[in-house]
């Protein structure tokens, strides 16, 4: 019914007749100017007239005849004319499945690992949602803006979910999905990694409503290296910092909490010493309680980082994990400053220090400062050891 829906949109005759001037526009199927399709006129003009639109009346008998063998005789000629284009099946339905799934993607909705673990669920259960604050790359962000642009995603969804209906009742009150078939494209789309070669969408579909929606999944597939690419790119940027502090990309939540403990003693022999350098207990407190997660997120990025397609590097970063690692390169990049800070006091306090006698005679008038450097110089050590 949705191909149906979707022609008259734009004809509005499903058939019309050879050398026939009016509404020519207008027509998607013509049938032949023939004696037969004459005779199958004048058929229906009894049907409505004597038989006021049934078919009880004299002779209808064979009436009804006539237009049985007449539909047998178009109704492949018609279907197909409904059902292909350029000869090729339409493929209209699956394209809009392909950019639902890259939708779901996109916004986060699925927490799919790889191409095979989407599932229709995804679709049927994740409607139309907004763009929200993200850390993804700023191609990321322009593909969800195009995704959703004049209410482009919700006019696919519903090509998507209408598509597979069935409509029972005289009255068409119910609607059920044919879950057999949602399912079964649902496998094709996965079989073929929701893409489609450039040459056959370059195809022209007639009807434009079927055609929109192949130009929606061209404008995503268009896109998606890009995106890709500038995602990698923050990516590593963030994973030089953290590799960088670590010594390596294999992080996980104790390595984290402990790097933590040996910043916050930092900070805090800093700040006995007068030392620059604030100490952001909320920050310490933030990045140790989310470590697990953080460690996680790591692990995600190092695992995007090594796919081999554009599909797999977006389902890979499709949770954010760059936003939950942005505490932790923050924390590192405060420390990193700081360090730098603090040496150059140091260097110039101990450039102050240098022993001698005060008036009184008694010696290392400074021992109190100079073991506050002391303390700092050796967790400073330790510390460079582990972040610089």
């Amino acid at each position: 019914m949705d191909n149906i829906d979707k022609i008259k949109k734009v004809k509005d005759r499903l058939v019309g007749f050879e050398r026939q001037k009016r509404g020519e526009d207008l027509m998607f199927y013509k049938l032949p100017a023939d004696r037969d399709t004459q005779a199958v006129i004048e058929a229906f003009l009894e049907w409505n007239v004597l038989g006021k639109r049934s078919w009880n009346f004299e002779g209808a008998d064979k009436r009804v005849y006539r237009v049985q063998l007449w539909t047998e005789r178009i109704k492949q000629p018609l279907i197909k004319a409904v059902t292909t284009f350029e000869n090729r099946d339409i493929d209209y339905f699956k394209c809009a499945m392909m950019s639902e799934f890259y939708r779901i993607i996109l916004f986060g909705a699925s927490k799919a690992t790889t191409v095979d673990g989407l599932k229709p669920e995804h679709i049927l259960e994740n409607g139309i949602r907004n763009v929200g604050v993200s850390s993804h790359s700023d191609s990321w962000k322009s593909l969800l803006g195009i995704i959703t642009r004049g209410e482009n995603d919700k006019i696919n969804r519903d090509t998507v979910i209408q598509y597979c209906n069935v409509i029972q009742g005289e009255s068409h009150a119910q609607v059920f999905l044919d879950r057999e078939k949602f399912d079964a494209m649902v496998r094709t789309v996965k079989n073929e990694r929701l893409t489609i070669d450039s040459a056959i969408l370059d195809l022209v579909d007639p009807v434009k409503p079927r055609r929109d929606a192949r130009e929606y999944l061209r404008s995503i597939l268009e896109r998606i290296d890009k995106v890709r690419e500038d995602e990698l790119a923050k990516a590593d940027e963030i994973m030089k910092t953290l590799t960088d502090a670590f010594g390596t990309s294999n992080i996980d939540d104790e390595d984290i909490e402990d790097m933590v403990d040996k910043i916050v003693e930092f900070y805090r022999a800093a700040e006995d010493g007068k030392l620059p350098g604030k100490y952001d207990q909320e920050l310490f407190d933030e990045v140790k309680k989310y470590s697990t997660s953080t460690s996680k997120a790591i692990k995600e990025i190092v695992y995007a980082q090594k796919t081999g397609t554009a599909l797999d590097c977006i389902i890979a970063f499709s949770q954010d994990p760059i936003r939950k690692v942005e505490k932790l390169e923050q924390l590192i990049q405060k420390v990193t400053s700081d360090i730098i800070k603090i040496k150059a006091e140091l260097d110039i306090k101990r450039s102050k220090l240098g022993g001698g006698e005060n008036p009184t005679g008694s010696k290392n008038v400074f021992d109190n400062e100079k073991e506050t450097i002391r303390e700092c110089e050796a967790i400073l050590n330790r510390l460079e050891g582990a972040v610089c």
